[in-house]
């Protein structure tokens, strides 16, 4: 019996066990003339599922933004209806986001935690 409650306490303590789900909200704003995602910084774990809901708050005729995290192969075009992505944080590191429609625009980063 103890060596089942061992067993079971071991698997408990995997990363994979901690491993949550990370939402979070994204807006891009103009701020003095120059595009940008806020929050900037997304702060998760490895092995976390990021959900991040991306929304636009850019006045325009035409309110279409990309948000693009390459290293997870995520290339999304917003427009003022939102979007929400969700994938697995498989990997550690930093890793930029960007608007791929308009390199102008600040991106930000992802911070995957060991």
């Amino acid at each position: 019996m103890r060596f089942l409650i061992l067993i079971l306490l071991a698997s408990l303590a995997t990363p994979h066990a901690l491993a949550k789900t990370r939402e979070f909200n994204a807006v891009t704003l103009d701020l003095g003339g120059t595009k940008v995602w806020l929050p900037s910084t997304f702060v998760v774990n490895k092995g976390d599922t990021v959900k991040i809901n991306l929304s636009t708050k850019v006045p325009a005729p035409w309110n279409v933004h990309g948000f693009a995290i390459e290293a997870f192969k995520i290339v999304e075009s917003v427009d003022e209806n939102g979007k929400s992505i969700t994938f697995k944080a498989s990997t550690a590191g930093i890793f930029p986001f960007r608007c791929h429609l308009h390199p102008a625009h600040i991106g930000g980063q992802l911070v995957v935690l060991r």
